[in-house]
């Protein structure tokens, strides 16, 4: 009997020792795993949200801005009453009942309910004290001027990058980066700021200046809406350059549309025509073909034209007047003008070569200045 007591207390000491030193090994020597696992515990990684770059016209006019606004998430683990809370919402912030609860009544820690609300629903919110329930601050794209350069500015979407426009272009540098920090957590999961630290965040998006004079782009539009009214048509697009920069100074089509709602918009009136649409000048583009031939010197307004009777043939193309009753004979430079000839303003063209038309048609603009023209993301510039 003696011997078993002798065996038991010995069988005893040896699993406290064995504890005490697996409790030493622990406590005092490094372990990678037991490490990670005790930092996870207590220590987050908290993101902080960039805020987007603005987009300024060329007096540094506001284009684009982001504002400070109010997202809803909830934690479904501490909502105790997700059918009454789901119906609730559902009336307030005009969302599904039934998508609601599906939400409420999940398995998950968060859950987004609906991102950027007023500030008058969000006080209505927080005025019920619902645990469950939460708000992040967020930037919300605020477009000061409304509509104004809409098709240009283009809109981003709930997820806050770029969906069309200078938007879109610019989106990767106008998005900013995430900042990523870790800090202490309570029992609960809730971030903790020790002794009132604050972090420095330098990762907001940069700042778009355009070429664009908001002036003259209200102007613009006013113009393009009073014409599409007075002349009873679908829509009209305009642009304002500076013909000795080739700067985009007013660009825009009538109708537009809200760029704060871009994504619910009728995709035909966000598209910037001005760039988009292939347009062929026609008959106006004589009016350059006739001042080239001017400047050149070597021909005046009654210098006259033989205009083949309303048939001019060059190698194996044949060129005909507009109507097939127009057959003119012999007409003055201004005349050629004034009925619109085909064979006249050819005949004209090719009296002063090529050299002298081309260098009318991009002799101040520039080819480079036309190509701007067509690509205006060219003639912005970044800052940080």
């Amino acid at each position: 009997m003696k011997a078993r007591v002798i065996i038991f207390v010995i069988s005893l000491l040896a699993c406290f020792g064995a504890v005490i030193g697996r409790l030493t090994y622990i406590q005092l020597l490094p372990n990678s795993v037991l490490d990670h696992l005790k930092k996870s515990q207590y220590m987050t990684i908290v993101q902080i949200p960039p805020q987007r770059g603005k987009i300024l016209d060329r007096r540094g006019e506001e284009l684009a801005t982001s504002v400070s606004s109010q997202s809803l998430y909830a934690d479904p683990s501490l909502i105790t009453s997700p059918r009454k809370l789901s119906k609730k919402l559902s009336k307030l912030l005009d969302l599904k009942e039934k998508d609601l609860y599906l939400l409420l009544n999940s398995d998950r820690r968060f859950v987004w309910i609906k991102r950027q609300l007023d500030l008058d629903l969000v006080s209505e919110v927080e005025s019920w004290k619902e645990l469950g329930l939460k708000f992040i601050e967020e930037g919300r794209r605020a477009y000061p001027n409304q509509n104004l350069l809409s098709q240009v500015l283009g809109f981003i979407g709930a997820e806050g990058g770029g969906l069309e426009g200078l938007e879109k272009k610019y989106d990767s540098e106008l998005k900013g980066e995430k900042q990523a920090i870790v800090s202490r957590r309570d029992a609960r999961g809730r971030p903790l700021v020790v002794s009132g630290q604050l972090f420095e965040y330098q990762g907001d998006g940069a700042t778009l200046e355009t070429t664009i004079d908001k002036d003259l782009q209200y102007e613009l539009e006013h113009e393009l809406e009073n014409v599409t009214m007075t002349q009873v048509a679908d829509k009209a697009t305009g642009v304002v350059m500076d013909p000795m920069t080739g700067e985009i100074l007013a660009m825009g089509s009538y109708p537009s549309f809200d760029p704060v709602k871009g994504g619910k918009a009728n995709p035909d009136l966000r598209r910037n025509r001005a760039v988009t649409d292939i347009y062929e000048p026609g008959s106006t583009f004589k009016v350059v073909t006739v001042a080239a031939a001017l400047r050149s010197g070597r021909i005046q307004p009654n210098t006259k034209f033989f205009c083949e009777n309303g048939k001019f043939k060059i190698g194996k193309r044949v060129i005909h007047e507009a109507e097939t009753n127009h057959g003119f004979g012999w007409l003055t430079l201004a005349e050629i003008l004034e009925v619109s000839s085909n064979i006249g303003t050819s005949k004209v063209a090719l009296s002063i070569g090529q050299d002298a038309f081309k260098k009318m048609t991009l002799g101040s603009i520039g080819a480079n200045h036309l190509l701007k023209l067509s690509r205006l993301e060219t003639t912005n510039k970044l800052r940080t």
